[in-house]
């Protein structure tokens, strides 16, 4: 297991109370990796089936190009785990914008929140999906820069 720092597990507990164990024993889990595919980069990411029929099929045509498998995650449409090996931001797809990485577990913000015009509820990675979101339900205006030096400003 991943030896966590002392004081970092006891303050963990008293958040978490009896859920403590699942989160201790998730470290003991293999990782996961996952990419979210951007609706606006194509012409049929402004369908409204996209996210139920178009975004299977990117998929789909993705993973066969980048000869890796990709798995759907199971609370985020546009969202899909691949394999340790595979290296997909090295692809021109995810510098075109295509899709862009991000741990599945971060994907839940935005759907949880559910975006609407005129709100705010981008902070780093939730940007592009919260721009997504409020693009397919009306007009949004996204100003988003990373901090100099920020990991995230070289995604940008």
């Amino acid at each position: 297991m991943t030896e966590l720092p002392q004081r970092f597990k006891e303050r963990m507990r008293e958040l978490l109370g009896n859920e403590y164990e699942a989160f201790e024993a998730s470290y003991e889990q293999e990782k996961v990796q996952g990419l979210r595919f951007n609706s606006l980069k194509t012409k049929e990411g402004r369908e409204p089936d996209w996210e139920e029929a178009g975004v299977k099929t990117l998929a789909a045509e993705t993973a066969k190009l980048l000869n890796m498998e990709l798995t759907p995650v199971p609370w985020v449409k546009e969202g899909y785990y691949y394999p340790l090996d595979a290296r997909p931001g090295k692809h021109p797809f995810h510098e075109a914008g295509l899709y862009y990485i991000q741990e599945p577990s971060a994907m839940s913000v935005v759907e949880f929140l559910n975006p609407k015009p005129g709100e705010n509820a981008a902070c780093g990675r939730t940007t592009a999906p919260s721009a997504t979101s409020m693009w397919t339900t009306g007009r949004a205006m996204i100003w988003a820069t990373p901090w100099p030096g920020h990991p995230g400003a070289a995604a940008t």
